[in-house]
């Protein structure tokens, strides 16, 4: 029984390294720290403000990049330094290029031979892409991810890293926050979840979420694992 291929895959719109480039971050950062957050913040983003049906169609809409040819494939190389004809593709410092004009050894940092592979088949798409949402998403991520980048769960404890490979325990202040932070993306995977699976109901005839707990899973309310509600006073 086939899932929805664009919802709930592994795929995302916007690269590690994207999140690099178009964040307000060091571009020494690493991308790959942002990985586990990508798929789950991007339903999230989309959930909220621009609904599924549109994630769906730029999902759909991808170009589709390999190394191998195959149907619907535009096929990419590693950069080599040399000459290449107009429209090749190389993949060079983690990003897809795309060759402007025939190039005689110039790098596809050069702007005036090379440009950013595009992400989808549709103009309007792309467009959308490069003058918003990715920078949205880039924020977006990288925000969301910031807390996490910062302290490290080890067989020591929890600790706030700090100048390099240095740590130091985590105050009781901080860990509130990161158990804050636990519940709060355990609240948004549960809703992207449910979301899927309510889009998918053939595939999950069991699927009976508590009334209370589940349905309209997206947290209108935070629940940090201790007594919010004020004591009543005599």
């Amino acid at each position: 029984m086939a899932l929805t291929y664009e919802f709930g895959s592994v795929e995302t719109l916007i690269t590690p390294q994207e999140i690099v480039d178009f964040a307000p971050v060091d571009p020494a950062s690493y991308g790959e720290q942002r990985i586990p957050f990508i798929a789950v913040r991007e339903e999230k983003l989309f959930i909220k403000c621009m609904g599924m049906a549109m994630y769906k169609a730029l999902m759909a809409d991808k170009v589709k990049y390999a190394m191998t040819a195959g149907t619907g494939i535009t096929v990419y190389t590693n950069f080599q330094t040399g000459n290449y004809s107009a429209n090749a593709v190389v993949l060079y410092k983690n990003r897809l290029y795309k060759a402007k004009a025939n190039t005689t050894g110039q790098l596809p940092t050069d702007e005036g031979y090379w440009t950013l592979a595009p992400r989808f088949a549709t103009a309007e798409y792309n467009y959308l892409w490069e003058r918003y949402l990715r920078t949205i998403l880039a924020f977006t991520i990288s925000n969301d991810s910031l807390f996490y980048r910062i302290v490290s769960d080890t067989p020591m404890g929890v600790v706030q890293k700090y100048e390099g490979d240095k740590s130091k325990a985590l105050d009781v202040k901080s860990a509130g926050r990161l158990k804050m932070e636990y519940v709060k993306d355990i609240d948004d995977m549960l809703h992207a979840m449910d979301v899927f699976i309510r889009e998918n109901p053939e595939a999950f005839p069991d699927y009976a979420p508590l009334e209370d707990a589940c349905v309209n899973c997206a947290p209108k309310k935070r629940h940090y694992g201790f007594n919010t509600n004020k004591r009543a006073t005599t």
